[in-house]
């Protein structure tokens, strides 16, 4: 059977409780009968007693209105005087009746004989009061000091007696209650005395059950406290207490068991946050180094974004150039056609200043004929027509040159024309070439714009992961001395068999792995990570950028490729 606690409590707390009906139940029962011998034996003579006495004070305020009756001769103080007799007679008889009644038989002979000397004094009473009333006072006074004294003392002797004899009944009484009264007191305090021995009986049995089992606990637990997790509580008892030790020890095994755990896992963690360390040191030198190279790339970026930009005001200009170049050809060619238009009406007026040469040489010559025949008179025409004959050899002569060069320079002119026709379509496809290189450079100035912002941008995530890879390598030399802190804490237990205290092993900082070498320069090595940022980027070397790696992809398809 399982002896719990439970049961225990319930048993202790039964058996103080039945102790305490018990003592209860013996205080009641004897306060009922000191109760009963109260009544038995006090409140029977003192009644008695005090009828005793009632019966000599009814008598006496008889005796006092008799005498006050046979004194006065008002007849209302008479009337008066006789109602308080025959209130005190009736007091009296009833009183006496009633003393009768609860008479002890060793008593009850004298209240009796009291009884027969009150009879004798009624008609006594009533002979005295008729007197009274008819104003026979020395009659009423001689049997009042008569026969009337006589039964008076008796009354009054035998009411004596009566107080005499309850008053004895009453001590005698007093002294057996008291006695009683010492009887139930020892009793009671006998009984009081086993419950109270059976109640500390039960509390230090219950007592030292629970406090045994709580002592094997707190020693185990002040091993706990003290770093000792060898130590684990004996079992003696089947209770909650036997529960609670074996839950104890439960906890203690499963604590070792974690506290191991946690000493390999803090080993472990120490050991990684030396290389994550180690790492973040390399991660943060190559973000350094990549930084400065982002650096160099987004100045040739800029530099050739300039020079973009200087070759689209560049074409911008030549293309402004070739339009109005495009234009001059236009009117030139027009000019020259028109330039044509009049060597050709040149040579049509110069073939009529031919004509008007033949024309005037044959005239030339018909008035050197007619001159001729004039004779003497002739000469002087003669001459002149020879003149004018020469003249107009030499205007035919000049008209054929110059209708010669004309044809020429009509033919020239022509020539000039045809080659400014064919030369504006040539300077307007250059002049839309030149519009879309400027197009283009344009273009690529926007592009060069978006790769140097890139670039930018990536110098500033890469001056980022520079920062967070120093904040990551300060963070795991914390984390490896808060390592190192928690091994030092864990080590306080002692968790093996032979109770000594577990020996950490010396943790051993990763060396850092080597670092890729880069195909520009060769690579710094690891610096520690409590330099800047900036005198990082100051030394490092930087990385060349193949911006034809990767082939086309679909925003090559924005930018127009012109042979």
């Amino acid at each position: 059977m399982r002896f719990t606690i439970k049961l225990k409590l319930i048993i202790a707390f039964s058996l103080l409780l039945a102790l305490m009906l018990g003592v209860a139940s013996f205080g009641i029962v004897q306060v009922n009968r000191m109760g009963s011998l109260h009544d038995e034996m006090i409140e029977g003579p003192v009644t008695r007693l005090d009828r005793a006495r009632l019966l000599n004070t009814a008598l006496l305020q008889i005796l006092r209105s008799e005498k006050n009756l046979v004194l006065t001769e008002d007849a209302a103080e008479s009337r008066a005087e006789i109602a308080k007799i025959e209130a005190q007679k009736k007091i009296f008889g009833e009183t006496l009746a009633h003393a009768i009644e609860v008479a002890t038989p060793e008593g009850r002979p004298k209240w009796e004989a009291l009884q027969d000397e009150w009879n004798r004094f009624l008609p006594m009473d009533a002979e005295i009061q008729r007197l009274g009333g008819e104003n026979k006072n020395a009659e009423a006074i001689a049997l009042m000091h008569g026969p009337q004294r006589t039964v008076n003392d008796s009354i009054f002797k035998a009411s004596d007696g009566l107080v005499d004899l309850n008053e004895r009944l009453l001590k005698t009484a007093g002294e057996q209650y008291d006695a009683a009264a010492a009887t139930s007191r020892a009793m009671f305090m006998g009984i009081t005395a086993v419950a109270l021995l059976l109640a500390i009986a039960s509390a230090v049995w219950l007592s030292l059950t629970i406090s045994r089992g709580l002592n094997r606990a707190g020693v185990a637990l002040q091993g706990v406290a003290e770093g000792d997790l060898t130590r684990t509580a004996e079992i003696t008892s089947n209770d909650e207490i036997g529960d609670l030790l074996s839950h104890l020890n439960s906890m203690i095994e499963r604590l070792r068991s974690v506290v191991g755990g946690a000493l390999d896992a803090s080993e472990q963690v120490s050991a990684g946050s030396q290389e994550l360390s180690a790492a973040a040191e390399q991660v943060s030198s190559g973000a350094t180094e990549q930084a400065s190279s982002v650096e160099e790339a987004s100045a040739s970026m800029e530099e050739m974004a300039a020079n973009i930009r200087q070759t689209a005001d560049n074409a911008s200009q030549t293309e402004q150039i070739a339009r109005q170049s495009a234009k001059d050809a236009e009117v030139s060619g027009v000019a020259v056609n028109r330039a044509v238009e009049a060597m050709q009406t040149i040579a049509e007026k110069i073939t009529i200043v031919q004509e008007i040469a033949r024309q005037t040489d044959l005239l030339a010559l018909n008035a050197a004929v007619e001159a001729a025949r004039a004779g003497e008179h002739g000469k002087g025409f003669a001459v002149v027509a020879s003149e004018v004959r020469k003249l107009a050899e030499r205007s035919q002569t000049a008209a054929t040159e110059i209708g010669a060069v004309s044809t020429e320079t009509v033919k020239a002119a022509q020539s000039a024309g045809e080659m400014l026709t064919r030369l504006v379509p040539d300077i307007r496809r250059t002049s839309e070439l030149v519009s879309e290189i400027s197009a283009a450079c344009r273009e690529q100035d926007i592009g060069a714009s978006q790769v140097n912002e890139a670039i930018q941008q990536l110098d500033k995530v890469t001056q980022t992961n520079s920062s967070a890879s120093e904040q990551m390598a300060s963070t795991s030399e914390e984390l490896a001395a808060q390592a190192e802190e928690l091994q030092a804490s864990i080590a306080f237990f002692r968790t093996d068999a032979t109770g000594k205290a577990r020996a950490t092993a010396p943790v051993r900082r990763a060396a850092p792995a080597p670092a890729r070498a880069r195909a520009t320069a060769p690579r710094p090595p690891v610096r520690p990570v409590s330099k800047t940022v900036k005198a990082q980027q100051a030394a490092a070397q930087g990385f060349a950028l193949d911006l034809a790696q990767g082939g086309p992809d679909e925003q090559d398809a924005a930018f127009r490729e012109y042979a």
